[in-house]
């Protein structure tokens, strides 16, 4: 777990009487959430404002949330976001490393208050926790072996007969073939490691292997062997992400949107993003 002090002196800022105003709104409409079992639930919130901490879950992904290998500190853009708020309002962060596999019962066992993923915007997901508002989003893409990009100009390549298709099980790519390509010869891969579908392209499982384009771009450029496709405007099922609270805790819901809010409307997000090279697509 990483503590990180966040500094912030004067009076309260524009930001401090938004959030304000937000809380006392959400506590006037929303009382304590409740879990399946019947047991009534304290908002995050609440511990939050008692103890001037904020605890965030993450889970590594460049460039939302990765170590440093120079320094070995944490940062990316959902880390420095969380930092921001932090320091606004005088309140220090502990960091704790989750997985995809994992956050939302680690919600659930408040082992943190949120989590700043990254995570899609997924139905099966919003059964399990509720979303805060966007803050980016992320296209998916796909690795072919060397020479074969001009197979795949289009997504409906992927209806081609006979082509095997790698993907993660539980991900985006896998409900977007399953949905769009019925017929398709899908590989399903169990597990969280988001490289396994390309892994599979290169041991000659699969013809094509799917998943987010920062992953596959990032593999690309150390596999020389392998090229990208369906990047940019042809990018397969853009997803927006978002950060999670435990379901039905709406009063810390609304104090991250009230938070995000402020980040985007200052340009505070704009300027962050700014510090990472992998670039991210907005949704303003």
């Amino acid at each position: 777990m990483e503590r990180v002090p966040a500094n912030g002196r004067g009076r309260p800022s524009a930001f401090h009487w938004l959030i304000a105003a937000a809380l006392l709104l959400t506590s006037a409409c929303n009382g304590p959430s409740t879990a399946g079992s019947g047991t009534t639930l304290r908002p995050a919130l609440d511990r939050i404002q008692q103890s001037r901490v904020l605890r965030v879950g993450y889970v590594r992904f460049a460039p939302c949330a990765e170590l440093n290998p120079k320094t070995g500190k944490l940062e990316g853009i959902f880390i420095d976001a969380v930092n921001e708020i932090a320091a606004n309002l005088r309140m220090q962060v502990e960091f704790k490393e989750t997985t995809l596999a994992n956050f939302s019962a680690a919600l659930a066992a408040d082992e943190f208050d949120f989590s700043v993923g990254p995570t899609f915007i997924t139905p099966a997901r919003a059964a399990a926790v509720t979303f805060t508002r966007p803050l980016v989003a992320l296209g998916n893409s796909g690795l072919v072996r060397k020479g074969r990009a001009q197979e795949f100009l289009y997504p409906d390549a992927l209806g081609r007969k006979g082509l095997a298709i790698a993907v993660l099980q539980g991900q985006a790519m896998e409900e977007f073939v399953r949905t769009r390509f019925p017929t398709a010869k899908l590989t399903v891969i169990a597990g969280s490691d988001l490289t396994a579908p390309l892994l599979a392209v290169e041991a000659g499982q699969a013809d094509v292997g799917l998943t987010n384009a920062v992953t596959v771009q990032q593999y690309a450029n150390s596999h020389p062997d392998t090229e990208v496709v369906f990047s940019e405007e042809n990018a397969l099922s853009r997803l927006a992400l978002a950060w999670v609270v435990r379901r039905g805790d709406e009063q810390t819901r609304a104090f991250l949107d009230s938070s995000i809010e402020w980040l985007m409307q200052s340009g505070k997000l704009t300027e962050i993003e700014a510090r990472y090279p992998i670039r991210l697509s907005g949704v303003r």
